[in-house]
């Protein structure tokens, strides 16, 4: 989910990866910079002294340690960022992991670039955002229209279904 507090506590606003247009255009790679799909970087060899991220995988190994709000990923990549992981790892949780345990797509390989990817910036710029989740099926759907899309696939499956 996507919560957002206000400085009073507050919580201003609560969507679900699914309703939430940034997710949904982010997941599929659409808003990426154009260096992410040639990114040098996609490994474990980094010139700056930490690496810091989202420790996608973290309920595979150590479901413990998953708290469902998120947990942060710390890489040491010189003995600089060895020091300075020395001077804060008492103010924090922390677990040591081997590298297979954190491999992710992106210390893999790059971002794949999408198809649609040109389609997507063309629209945008032409008509702006909500046409884009109108043309790209990304706003999310009233209750209604999720209700009637799902009743819509039922019936054409028992349609369909040979008896």
């Amino acid at each position: 989910n996507l919560s957002v507090w206000g400085a009073n506590g507050a919580l201003l606003l609560s969507e679900s990866k699914k309703d939430n247009i940034f997710f949904q255009l982010f997941f599929r790679r659409l808003i990426l910079k154009p260096a992410c799909y040639e990114c040098a970087y996609s490994n474990f060899f980094r010139p700056g002294d930490i690496t810091l991220g989202d420790y996608w995988g973290v309920e595979k190994y150590y479901p413990d340690f998953d708290d469902d709000k998120g947990t942060s990923l710390f890489m040491c990549n010189t003995e600089s960022g060895k020091k300075l992981w020395e001077e804060i790892k008492n103010q924090v949780k922390y677990i040591r992991i081997l590298e297979d345990e954190c491999l992710q797509p992106n210390l893999q390989k790059p971002s794949m670039r999408p198809d649609n990817r040109d389609q997507f910036w063309e629209i945008y710029q032409k008509y702006g955002i909500k046409k884009i989740g109108q043309d790209m099926g990304l706003l999310p759907l009233s209750y209604v229209e999720r209700v009637c899309r799902k009743a819509n696939g039922i019936l054409t499956k028992l349609k369909n279904r040979r008896v």
